[in-house]
């Protein structure tokens, strides 16, 4: 060696802006200029397969190098080895996860022109190696030559001039992957609910109850970005369809799909008051969008890379929205001008949020930590965390005192927010969690781990408290698909004979043959509905009780006959319960039938008759096999009732989901039933007939049926 270069501690000092110890390890050097006596002796038996896992559980970029002889782009045998390695723990991740960079370096000898190119050369036959065995173009994001630009150590010596003679291949976590991987579960404010990404659907969770209470499926594509309202009654979701989608969570039906988006949506909030949303794409556009007059208001444009989060202050008068490459900016929504743009973290923003007060805006990148900035003076101001740990998710306290963190190393603290003081640190090794909300007037910490389990702490003493799994819940036995053409089966789970019911349109309402019909029947209109299963008998006594492990109803029965007897005195929101209890038993979604499922099935698959056919009259008898139609008790349906009859359906799966009052003001809405009803007669127990009642109501005459859509 000579004296400009001595030892691997100077060498490090001398190229540490791009090489850190371990990356430098996965080189071998090879020059034709140097004696045998001069070679640097690194090994070959990098451990690059560990560098690869990390960086897929951590988020850690690694660059390794390949070296070249003086004048040359052509790739030695070592470094052929090394890539080989290389492309064999590439394969056995997928695609999406990762992201290359090819940079070619040369030494200072030659034109300046002259070595750009012979950086460019360098740089393609790299890739020419890799590209065959990488599958897909994508993974190669840029390939580009810096020539004589960038040097790493001294060109003045031999020794110097061989580290210069370079390909940087830098492997990182690409955008998408960031996504894919940090949108699982999104956590409602008051913590009741959560949402599940699944990767094409969110199922909807009750955390009270632990359980799973109905499934909101994309049209198409994967789902980056989901949220809860602060009043658990509507939901967004956002992705690969560019399209931002609002729900209704009740119903899981799809209120409004919102298009102006150009590349795929990556981050959403929900306003205080919901009536308002944001959010990000893939081209870093943020919009922002009027929930009640489903419309957007405004689009703005400063990011150069991808939104990675976005929040509304609970004023609604600032934005804030974020990037993967750490840049934030305040938006004034007064203005609808830009206030403030700052690149405050050098790394991906994965959580941000306005207090309660909205005097700070508070953000979080994984190896930057916690920053906050004092939006009427523009101080900024670091949590200082003395272990230097990585932050993986925060929230704040509902009174705007607190703020909760989780790291990567499973540690959960509370933080006093004004003083940066640790109030209690939660040391946890077993969980690797993800996501947390202060639920129960901020007295517990609600956690998500990895797996998308939920765990809960005792926020003041730290003790833990519960844990409910949901990576468990698979079918226990799946029903057949339409493809297999079985019209009736035995849920055995459930002990339930349900009947298929095929795709179909019809006309719903009351119409011609039924000369009785009142203004909510009407008007008669076309509907079509996507097949389902629905159940030949009401939910029986013995199914409540086994469920939720009591019995309801006004007369229990006795013995055998609770199998076959009608639960009742049960509530909407009662049903709402036990659906969610038995999917969480069986591995299914069951719910009840919408108004029009209901109709369809009770019509003999809408058949224009007044009654649904006696099972008893072999002239009339269902070609559905279905009982108690119209002589049982009045059953909830999954809608809304509103007066105005169907003014408000949609032709494809109508579903009434309730009014804007509802949604955003915490307005009345009724629930609808049907059927028979032990205290009114078959007389008026018409298919088409309709019958309303409060959510809470438990009258001795409701009960319920359950439907499994395919």
């Amino acid at each position: 060696m000579t004296n400009t270069i001595k030892n691997g501690s100077q060498l490090n000092r001398a190229i540490g802006k791009v090489l850190s110890p371990a990356l430098l390890m996965t080189s071998v050097l090879f020059c034709h200029e140097i004696s045998a006596n001069d070679a640097y002796s690194m090994p070959s038996n990098v451990d690059i397969q560990q560098k690869v896992a990390s960086l897929i559980e951590q988020n850690d970029a690694f660059t390794v190098n390949v070296y070249f002889d003086t004048d040359s782009a052509k790739i030695t045998p070592e470094y052929q080895q090394l890539l080989t390695r290389l492309i064999t723990q590439l394969q056995q991740i997928e695609a999406y996860q990762f992201q290359l960079d090819l940079v070619g370096h040369t030494d200072s000898r030659a034109s300046k022109e002259y070595n750009l190119k012979l950086g460019e050369r360098r740089a393609l036959a790299v890739k020419a190696f890799l590209q065959p065995h990488l599958k897909n173009e994508i993974r190669i994001r840029a390939v580009q030559s810096k020539g004589k630009a960038n040097p790493v150590a001294d060109n003045t010596t031999v020794q110097g001039k061989a580290l210069n003679r370079r390909v940087e291949i830098s492997i990182e976590p690409s955008t998408i992957a960031f996504f894919e991987k940090h949108s699982k579960v999104a956590l409602a404010g008051n913590g009741d609910s959560l949402l599940l990404n699944n990767g094409s659907e969110l199922v909807i969770w009750d955390t009270q109850a632990a359980c799973p209470q109905n499934i909101l499926a994309a049209k198409e594509g994967k789902i980056y970005t989901s949220a809860i309202s602060n009043n658990k009654l509507l939901a967004l979701s956002g992705g690969t369809s560019q399209r931002l989608t609002l729900w209704d969570v009740a119903t899981a039906s799809e209120l409004e799909s919102f298009t102006g988006h150009l590349s795929a949506i990556t981050a959403a909030a929900f306003s205080d008051s919901a009536e308002v949303a944001i959010s990000g794409s893939l081209d870093g556009e943020v919009r922002l969008w009027d929930l009640v007059k489903r419309q957007e208001i405004k689009t703005f444009r400063k990011h150069q890379a991808a939104i990675s989060a976005v929040t509304l202050s609970s004023d609604s008068k600032y934005a804030a929205s974020a990037d993967v490459d750490g840049n934030i900016t305040l938006w004034n929504l007064v203005t609808q001008k830009m206030e403030a743009h700052f690149p405050i973290h050098n790394d991906t923003v994965t959580h941000l949020s306005f207090d309660e007060k909205n005097d700070y805006l508070i953000s979080a990148s994984n190896r930057s930590g916690i920053h906050y900035w004092q939006t009427s003076t523009g101080q900024k101001s670091l949590f200082n965390d003395p272990e230097g740990r990585r932050i993986n998710h925060f929230d704040i306290s509902s009174d705007g005192q607190k703020l909760i963190a989780i790291y990567q190393n499973g540690d959960i603290t509370l933080w006093e927010l004004r003083t940066k003081r640790s109030l209690l640190n939660i040391s946890n090794s077993q969980y690797n969690l993800k996501s947390v909300a202060f639920v129960n007037n901020d007295g517990v910490i609600m956690t998500s781990d990895e797996r998308n389990n939920v765990h809960f702490w005792d926020s003041k003493s730290g003790q833990y408290l519960n844990t409910f799994t949901t990576h468990d819940w698979q079918p226990q036995k799946p029903f057949p698909n339409e493809n297999e053409q079985i019209k009736s089966w035995l849920d055995e789970v459930t002990n339930t004979q349900f009947t298929w019911v095929g795709s179909a349109c019809y006309e719903m309402g009351c119409g011609p043959w039924n000369k009785q019909c009142s203004s909510s029947e009407q008007p008669l209109h076309k509907v079509c509905l996507s097949g389902y299963w629905i159940a030949q008998n009401e939910v029986s006594q013995q199914l409540w009780q086994d469920t939720l492990g009591y019995n309801p109803s006004k007369q229990p029965c006795q013995g055998e006959t609770c199998a076959t007897s009608a639960v009742n005195q049960v509530s909407w929101k009662d049903a709402q319960l036990f659906m969610c209890k038995l999917n969480r038993n069986a591995g299914q979604i069951y719910r009840l039938p919408t108004e029009a499922e209901w109709e369809y099935a009770c019509r003999n698959q809408g058949e224009k008759i007044k009654y649904f056919p006696s099972q008893q009259k072999d002239e009339n008898q269902s070609d559905l096999g279905l009982n108690n139609m119209n002589d049982g008790v009045w059953e909830w349906t999954l809608d809304a009732f509103t007066k105005d009859g169907y003014s408000k359906h949609r032709r494809h799966q109508p579903v009434y989901a309730g009014d804007d009052s509802y949604h955003f003001m915490n307005g009345h809405v009724y629930r609808a039933q049907r059927g028979g009803a032990w205290n009114k007669g078959s007389q008026l127990g018409q298919c088409s007939r309709r019958h309303y009642d409060e959510p809470g109501s438990r009258a001795f005459y409701s009960g319920l049926r359950l439907v499994k859509p395919q």
